[in-house]
């Protein structure tokens, strides 16, 4: 789970697409990205909904989410 939600965070998909998709909010999103909020520290939740938005990403491009 944590190396999904990681290469998405490190994609080149925007921070408001992220959110969009994984229905949170862009500043969690954001703060994520920042650092200024651990992964260790997100909710159960939040993981789950950036996991599966990950996951959902990834079958749609044959398992390439491309990281930046």
């Amino acid at each position: 789970m944590r190396e999904q939600i990681e290469k998405l965070l490190n994609s080149e998909i925007s921070t408001s697409a992220i959110a969009k998709g994984a229905g949170v909010p862009w500043s969690t999103v954001a703060d994520i990205r920042k650092g200024k909020t651990s992964i260790d520290k997100m909710a159960l939740l939040t993981a789950e909904k950036l996991f599966n938005f990950a996951e959902e990403l990834d079958k749609k491009n044959n398992g390439r989410l491309e990281e930046r």
